[in-house]
């Protein structure tokens, strides 16, 4: 067998499936799975029959040595057209000098399914593509990173959406934006210097695709893939169409914005607690103090964006401040029972509140806190995109 590897027992229709001995049942039937699935989409898309193809599944030593090109650190599977799709069993991403070895192993536990479906997704849609005939590279990687997004799961697809959409509103700000003789090239490896400008050809890419489909529905994508180009230039399609529509903000980013002010508020919040803890005998004159600090705690999330797919956790911080300060004001008249009710209910609002951040968070807190709000703060007074 090539490289050494052993052929799949099960497999599926137009498919040969490779793997080397130690590789899990499980993430031969994720494979196989995906495989189906994708088959199915593309089909469904294109009107295409099976592609013949040879899947390997490697190694992350393995693949690193087959790859053809420079940096396969920047790639999880390659499909050449003729030879067959390759993929790295093993998910990989960038990673910062403070993440642990623990960290590395937990991300790769939890990751590892979506990665291989996606991949292999992604790499079949190359193989589907290629019997089309598509060679532009930015068609290419938009419509499989499409096709990958539709297998992956739906927080996720979400997550990277958004994710993509604050990294090419940067490049367009920072005029980093890759060309469109980049964007047109036959492979967008060999087209850059940096794991951050590969990054931006593939967001640029999978943007224009998703807008298309967003726009136009399944037609817009089979136009795209049977004229093999947009109804006008590319370039001027990123400076008109695409930046129009990174120019109106989705609900989810506006979510992002709030989230990240009530981060803010948070912050300062906890030193107020601090305060208000470590001062055990409180004067009239402390309270005061504290009403002023709670009052703009308050005010400065009522401030925030309103009516927003997390108004539910907004309002729990507003109740809980206002509490806060209604306690304030019994304890300043001396109604300490009354006091003690409102700032137990203030302390529960918040725990409340404090959930239903966290999983907004996660969410839609993306990127840095500072880039969301700037980026926001830009396009004030848009509209938002449903």
């Amino acid at each position: 067998m090539r490289y050494g590897l052993t052929e799949a027992t099960q497999t599926t229709e137009g498919l040969s499936l490779y793997h080397d001995p130690i590789t899990s049942q499980v993430q031969l039937r994720w494979v196989l799975d995906s495989y189906q699935k994708s088959l199915g989409l593309l089909q469904a898309a294109f009107q295409i029959a099976p592609p013949k193809v040879n899947l390997y599944l490697l190694g992350k030593e393995m693949y690193a040595d087959i790859f053809r090109g420079d940096h396969p650190e920047w790639t999880q599977g390659y499909y050449q057209h003729g030879s067959g799709m390759y993929l790295n069993r093993a998910p990989v991403r960038s990673w910062d000098e403070f993440a642990t070895r623990e960290d590395r192993i937990r991300w790769a536990g939890e990751n590892v399914q979506e990665v291989t479906e996606r991949t292999t997704a992604h790499e079949l849609t190359h193989a589907a593509l290629s019997e089309l005939q598509i060679k532009t590279a930015w068609i290419q990687e938009g419509v499989a990173e499409h096709f990958d997004a539709l297998i992956a799961p739906s927080e996720s697809a979400a997550r990277q959406l958004l994710q993509r959409r604050y990294v090419v509103r940067d490049a367009i700000a920072r005029e980093v934006l890759p060309t469109a003789s980049q964007l047109e090239a036959r492979g967008l490896v060999s087209e850059v210097d940096t794991k951050e400008e590969f990054s931006r050809l593939y967001a640029v890419s999978a943007l224009i695709v998703r807008l298309l489909v967003d726009t136009s529905g399944d037609e817009g994508l089979r136009q795209l893939v049977e004229a093999k180009a947009l109804p006008m230039p590319l370039d001027e399609f990123i400076d008109t169409e695409l930046t129009s529509w990174l120019n109106t903000p989705l609900p989810a980013e506006v979510a992002g914005r709030v989230i990240c002010g009530i981060d803010k508020v948070n912050k300062t919040r906890g030193q107020v607690t601090a305060d208000w803890n470590a001062n055990t005998s409180k004067t009239s004159s402390d309270y005061g103090g504290f009403k002023v600090r709670v009052q703009h705690l308050l005010d400065s999330t009522e401030a925030l964006p309103a009516d927003t797919i997390v108004e539910e956790v907004r309002q729990a911080y507003i109740k809980g401040y206002s509490k806060w300060t209604s306690a304030i004001g019994y304890y300043i008249s001396g109604d300490i029972g009354l006091g003690n009710s409102d700032l137990m209910l203030s302390n529960n609002l918040r725990s409340q509140g404090f959930d239903g951040f966290s999983a907004a968070w996660d969410r839609y807190v993306v990127a840095p806190c500072a880039l969301i709000e700037e980026q926001l703060q830009s396009m004030a007074g848009g509209t938002t995109a449903s």
